[in-house]
């Protein structure tokens, strides 16, 4: 029978808050950059390559239903799809976990913005009434949030601050709502408060997991 052992992070005294983005994953208030792999755009051209040869080994109806789904070639090009697609998210899942290692380790206290990326990543095509306007440049703004994997980022983070007993919050953004915080703010507030790292009122305490004992 075997054991695993985990050995929890050393206290840094550290502190920091985070400010995620599309230019750069994440800035982080001591001035680290965290650079953007985006593992989308790396491997567009290949998802691109095998998307088309699966449509063109596929025979359509008028109605654009597929007739030859059993066909092994064609089978067999869907599987080449898949796994490009499958590359690019273990591409960008490997990079999350471990920037997000990195945080963890490195800082006692992370204060993370409270993006709502759902929201964020929200079509703007609009409706037959109220048509959307910008609809192409907000669909390529979603491909990069979705790209850069922002939610994932901020659930890693959290998760591995838990495990680690390390104090993680949540920084509401209030009527500011669709402005991103710049890392100088965040900078400013964490150094107005390094002692208890309330940030002033911006902490939403239901959020704040528990310091090390």
């Amino acid at each position: 029978m075997s054991f695993l052992t985990v050995t929890a992070p050393f206290d840094t005294g550290a502190q920091v808050g985070l400010d995620r983005g599309i230019r750069v994953l994440a800035a982080l208030s001591d001035g680290t950059l965290i650079p953007n792999l985006r593992p989308g755009s790396t491997c567009a051209a290949v998802v691109a390559l095998h998307a088309r040869h699966l449509d063109a080994l596929s025979k359509k109806d008028a109605a654009g239903h597929v007739l030859n789904r059993r066909d092994p070639a064609r089978i067999a090009a869907g599987r080449r799809l898949a796994r490009a697609k499958e590359h690019e998210a273990n591409a960008r899942r490997d990079w999350l976990h471990k920037k997000s290692r990195d945080i963890v380790n490195t800082y006692d206290q992370v204060a993370i913005e409270d993006l709502r990326a759902r929201s964020m990543t929200r079509s703007a095509k609009g409706t037959v009434e109220a048509p959307g306007t910008n609809v192409r440049a907000k669909a390529g703004l979603n491909r990069a949030l979705l790209d850069a994997g922002l939610g994932m980022f901020a659930t890693l983070i959290r998760e591995k601050a838990a495990h680690a007993a390390r104090s993680w919050s949540a920084l509401i953004q209030g009527t500011h709502r669709r402005r991103v915080r710049s890392a100088d703010t965040l900078r400013k507030k964490v150094g107005k408060e390094r002692n208890s790292f309330a940030l002033a009122a911006a902490i939403r305490p239901t959020r704040t997991s528990m310091p090390r004992a």
